[in-house]
């Protein structure tokens, strides 16, 4: 079972009296099919009549003492799937199957409930809300839920919420207003049956209401429902002047860039509009974006518009409204830190919320949590951090945003995917001070995912299309509405919507090249969707403003006019596009080795892992430096791209390269005796990655020498060419032929300074003058003295190994001291890319371009 989902949610509230009982479904969520571009869904718990689930739910109740957090009056759940508690409190529990064969692992996912008194009032967490149209009867797809928060009595002494997410608990009763253009689910989701109409210009727009009702308590308005169809042809794809204008022509020998509006109201267009056209600008012009700007002609650029309701994105995590300044909201969890300690997020990883009221000194609560066996270093806890922790509470839970696409940045407690594991870990005793397994896994509830990251929000993306950010989901709505744009080209309309849908069984140029532009203060960007999508906010702020209503319950964001940091948006654009070339991120965020001593290497072609790189058996950390995949990246002194496939007969190569490179060949031509020529194909794997490079002869030919050049057709011929290993060679069209630099004497120049790389397997440690591979470390590196080398005038461009990379401080390495895939603020070198990152990125676009960009941008010795 591939994973598993557990309905409602996994953060759960029930009432002792006054709501209806709380039910759970497990579900497993199989493999993707191809053809519906569907993940089929399977209901294992509970069983159907007469048969039992091969599940178990175990709780604990975090905030008793210890050794009395496993008791008597823990919730169950019974074999219909009612949840069973008698005492109010907070408990964390894991559901888990139990496998039938011991070499089977065994899936698991963790969560919280909440065990009130009872409720006081319930409302939408919306103000409205967008679905997508379906109109199938039997196999249509229901996809938005509205968000639904829950008052309940105050109960200060178990600790609970005050107010709590009860989304799709089914304790509110929803109907459809108009039941012939809106469908509900028994899980609260929401099926279009008639798209609502566009509004003439200046109009307020239309929607469906959607009635709750819950007895007991006062109703509440209806929420305004609106329907989009997603998979429709729209004639809106536009191009951005300034690279090549949305030029269609060769199109598919282009690398195309979508900017596409999320969060943008109407009013907003041009506000769209203009940031995009300055921000393509500043990217291929700018010095700090190479290659960017050089390779211009191998780059198109589209833009589309679809308006949201609402502008600001929705905050996944929640806010807590009791900081220094009022209105001023605190992210729950927040990355406060201070020197060596702990960030608060990572404080609450380790040992959870505080619970409500808490008022403990550090000494006692350092004590509790080393009774509880929770694993924390208490060196790094100080009083500013337990004050910091205990703010990470909030009374209310902030209102979702209606935007077109869905997008939300961190996420919520209560979605939390599951995880699998070959040992088995059930509930056993509580022993104070032992560290169980058991209690471990479960305090995995605390772990949230980073503020700034953006995903799309599966409130607002059914889980039958959206499984998580690490699969390309090709049939969510966001990816159906890029699929139906259509260039509106006179006479022609071209629809072009699916240059950027993932394909995981060919390569495309255009995967990836989407950006997503959240209108959106808070700092916000990530590569998405198994980088298939680039999703990015206008600013930097951490803290969001928010406002209460009158009965100081339903929260709001308090937005006003959204200032944009446009070179702060550029320059992160710029570093999110590098991952659709396989660039992994080069900074550092998690303490330690991580998972360096996995003997595979890493997929990004920038970076690479110790477990891979290791001397067998040795503990000294010692590296096997010629295993370091880009030691093998020539430096060109001429190159060109082929323009056709190759032509191979009787030991010679005929190649054909653009007319304006012949002037450089005929050059090449008059020294023939003295030159060595190199062709290679450039093969890129369906999801970017370029290397390691396949040596062979059946891809890279070696030591050829020229035999003429016709400069009329754009014609080399090559010869000195070996036999096919296969007999299947071809040389095909983007191949690159190229003059290495360093031909002419006999030893060809690589992008690591052959001083370097002998220096590397020599010692066979990286290049880091300052040795911290525990700690995280935001700083450029400089490499130690090298013998017979001088560093270039930046000596962090050294291009070598650096400790320090894929976000872990040790164990993973990255190829420069400085680059803009390791940060991509600030003036220095970290805002430009690296000579190997360059180099990858134009041996994808154009490798024609490798000479001039290694002599205009190789970070050559002072």
């Amino acid at each position: 079972m591939p994973d598993l989902l557990l309905f409602p949610h996994c953060d759960l509230h029930m009432a002792l009296t006054g709501t209806p009982p709380l039910k759970l479904r497990l579900v497993g969520r199989g493999d993707l099919d191809a053809t519906t571009k569907r993940y089929p869904l399977t209901q294992i718990f509970p069983a159907p009549p007469g048969q039992t689930a091969p599940v178990k739910f175990e709780f604990l109740e975090p905030h008793a003492p210890p050794g009395q957090r496993i008791n008597a009056h823990l919730p169950t759940v019974a074999a219909d799937g009612t949840v069973q508690a008698t005492v109010a409190g907070v408990y964390l529990f894991q559901a888990r199957t139990v496998p039938a064969a011991a070499t089977e692992p065994e899936v698991y996912i963790v969560g919280r409930l909440q065990v009130h008194k009872k409720p006081v009032a319930w409302w939408f967490g919306n103000d409205s809300i967008t679905t997508a149209l379906d109109t199938d009867p039997v196999k249509g797809l229901a996809h938005a839920q509205p968000s639904i928060y829950m008052e309940f009595e105050d109960d200060a002494a178990p600790g609970t919420d005050r107010i709590g997410d009860i989304t799709g608990h089914g304790y509110v009763q929803l109907t459809p207003v108009e039941p012939d253009k809106l469908v509900v689910t028994a899980d609260g989701r929401l099926r279009g049956l008639v798209e609502t109409p566009t509004p003439p210009a200046g109009q307020p727009a239309g929607s469906t209401p959607l009635a709750g009702t819950m007895a007991g308590l006062p109703p509440r308005n209806p929420l305004p429902v609106r329907v989009v169809s997603y998979a429709k042809q729209r004639f809106t794809l536009e191009g951005v002047g300034g690279v090549r204008g949305g030029s269609v022509a060769g199109i598919d020998e282009l690398h195309n860039i979508l900017f596409v509006a999320e969060g943008f109201r109407e009013t907003d267009r041009r506000l769209f509009n203009d940031l995009v056209t300055s921000s393509v600008h500043d990217m291929f012009d700018k010095e700090r974006h190479q290659p960017y700007p050089t390779l211009r002609s191998g780059f198109n650029v589209f833009k589309a518009f679809l308006p949201s309701q609402q502008y600001g994105l929705t905050c996944g995590f929640r806010i807590g409204d009791n900081g220094p300044t009022a209105g001023k909201g605190i992210p729950v969890p927040s990355d406060f830190t201070a020197d060596k300690h702990y960030s608060t997020s990572e404080l609450v990883a380790r040992v959870g919320f505080p619970k409500r009221g808490e008022t403990g000194s550090r000494s006692a609560l350092v004590d509790t949590w080393t009774k509880q066996g929770l694993r924390f270093e208490p060196a790094r806890i100080d009083n500013t951090l337990i004050d910091r922790w205990k703010a990470q509470q909030s009374f209310g839970i902030m209102n979702a945003s209606d935007t077109v696409l869905g997008l939300q940045l961190g996420g919520r407690p209560a979605d939390r995917d599951s995880n699998s594991s070959i040992t088995r870990v059930s509930s056993g005793g509580d022993v104070s001070g032992t560290h169980s397994p058991f209690i471990l896994r479960l305090y995995e509830f605390y772990q949230q995912p980073d503020n700034r990251l953006m995903s799309l929000d599966p409130r607002r993306h059914p889980p039958e299309l959206y499984a998580t950010d690490s699969l390309p989901n090709p049939g969510n709505s966001v990816l159906q509405y890029i699929n139906g744009l259509v260039y509106p080209k006179p006479g022609t309309p071209l629809p072009l919507g699916g240059m950027w849908q993932p394909d995981d069984l060919a390569f495309k140029r255009s995967r990836g090249l989407v950006v997503i532009v959240g209108h959106e203060e808070l700092d916000g960007g990530t590569s998405i969707n198994a980088q298939t999508l680039t999703a990015q906010t206008l600013h930097l702020y951490k803290n969001p403003f928010f406002t209460y209503d009158a009965s100081r319950r339903e929260m709001r964001r308090n937005l006003g006019t959204i200032n944009i940091d446009e070179n702060e948006f550029v320059d992160t654009i710029a570093h999110e596009l590098g991952h659709s070339f396989n660039l992994d991120d080069e900074y550092e965020d998690i303490r330690g080795r991580g998972d360096a001593d996995k003997i595979i290497d890493m997929p990004g072609d920038n970076v690479a892992r110790f477990g891979y790189l290791q001397v067998p058996g040795t503990s000294t950390g010692q590296i096997q430096a010629e295993l370091i995949k880009w030691f093998r990246l020539h430096r060109m002194a001429v190159s060109s791209r082929l323009t056709q496939n190759a032509v191979e007969e009787n030991g010679r190569l005929r190649v054909t390269v653009p007319l304006q490179d012949m002037a450089k060949w005929k050059q090449m031509e008059s020294r023939k005796s003295e030159v060595f020529v190199d062709v290679r194909n450039v093969e890129i794997k369906v999801r970017g990655r370029q290397l390691p490079f396949t040596e062979d002869a059946d891809h890279h030919l070696l030591n050829l020498r020229i035999d003429r050049v016709d400069e009329a057709l754009g014609l080399i011929v090559l010869t000195g060419v070996p036999p096919s290993p296969s007999g299947l060679r071809t040389i095909v069209k983007g191949a690159v032929v190229f003059v290495a630099q360093g031909s002419a004497t006999g030893e060809a120049l690589y992008v690591v300074e052959k001083a370097v790389q002998t220096h590397l397997l020599t010692k066979k440690l990286p290049l880091n003058s300052v040795k911290e591979n525990v700690e995280i470390s935001g700083e450029e590196d400089n490499p130690v003295p090298i013998a017979g080398f001088t560093p270039p005038h930046f000596d962090q461009t050294t291009v070598g190994l650096y400790e320090g990379g894929a976000h872990y401080a040790g164990g993973h390495y990255r190829p420069a001291g400085g680059c803009k895939m390791r940060s991509h603020r600030g003036p220095s070198v970290n805002g430009k890319f690296c000579f190997v990152c360059k180099w990858l990125i134009v041996n994808r676009v154009d490798p024609g371009y490798h000479a001039l960009v290694n002599r205009l941008f190789y970070p050559k010795s002072s």
